[in-house]
């Protein structure tokens, strides 16, 4: 019995050595990016991992020479900045200049984003994905990961979380 079983492994162990397999990108799932714009409307993947701490959603549309973020916390009206934005729609240096806010003292968020002062980011996309890292940053660690809202929506689709209701009107 015990030959058998070792005749039987062998058989199986040459029979598999024998098949060649080879992996042709056609049959990959991982493609290069079809966009690298980081224009469009985006909602933030994790707000308690960056300075959003508190927030349910965070949401920002990037449109040329404008911003718009919209941030959601329980039991608060909305916190919508707009302003300026300066960038490459195709990633690079990101810089943001706040001219308004519906809040400006209720929350710590003020202090990040106050009116006329310009925060400058790195910011790069690939397809439905965008990351931020500060720009002295060597490594390029992500201060923080975006997806397009869409996108977002799509995976979330049983999810009361984003809401074509409460989302920002399209431009």
């Amino acid at each position: 019995m015990r030959s058998a079983v070792c005749l039987l492994c062998t058989l199986v162990m040459l029979a598999g050595c024998s098949r060649q397999v080879k992996l042709s990108e056609s049959e990959m799932e991982v493609g290069p990016a079809r966009s690298a714009s980081i224009l469009g409307s985006w909602v933030l993947a994790h707000p308690d991992e960056t300075q959003f701490v508190g927030a349910q959603e965070v949401e920002l549309r990037l449109e040329p020479g404008t911003f718009t973020l919209v941030a959601r916390y329980p039991g608060a009206p909305l916190l919508v900045i707009d302003g300026t934005a300066s960038f490459d729609p195709n990633g690079g240096m990101l810089t943001l200049t706040p001219r308004s806010s519906t809040r400006q003292a209720t929350t710590g968020i003020a202090e990040l984003l106050p009116i006329g002062k310009s925060v400058t980011l790195l910011a790069n996309a690939a397809d439905n994905t965008m990351v931020f890292a500060q720009p002295g940053d060597a490594l390029r660690t992500p201060s923080s990961v975006w997806h397009r809202t869409a996108a977002a929506r799509r995976a979330n689709a049983g999810s009361a979380r984003l809401s074509q209701r409460d989302s920002l009107p399209p431009p």
